[in-house]
């Protein structure tokens, strides 16, 4: 249903962008219509996940976060070089951030 949900939903983006003017939508701005794809592909992720069958517990288990896999990759992550180690890079990334955003305000 997710999957079916993502690729209809672009389609129906990418076909109103080009036939925008034919479309009772062309006057319509950006930000009214992006909620209404989102309702549309929120209904087709709900009929597929309703029509198709379940999938099993092995498959859905792969997919569940577990504290025992943060565990695993954190010993991993122990091995690895502070600037290999994608948990410090976002920390890094914030703290430049903020700091150009302080010196720019």
């Amino acid at each position: 249903g997710a999957f079916v949900a993502l690729v209809s939903g672009l389609v129906l983006a990418v076909l109103l962008m080009i036939f925008r003017d034919q479309t009772p939508l062309a006057d319509w701005n950006f930000l009214y219509v992006a909620p209404l794809l989102l309702v549309i592909s929120l209904g087709i992720l709900a009929a597929f996940s309703l029509v198709t069958a379940p999938p099993t517990a092995d498959v859905v288990e792969r997919f569940v976060w577990q504290p025992a896999f943060y565990q695993t990759e954190s010993a991993e992550l122990a091995k690895v070089r502070w600037y290999q180690n994608y948990r410090i890079l976002p920390v890094i990334l914030s703290v430049v951030t903020g700091v150009f955003i302080f010196i720019w305000r």
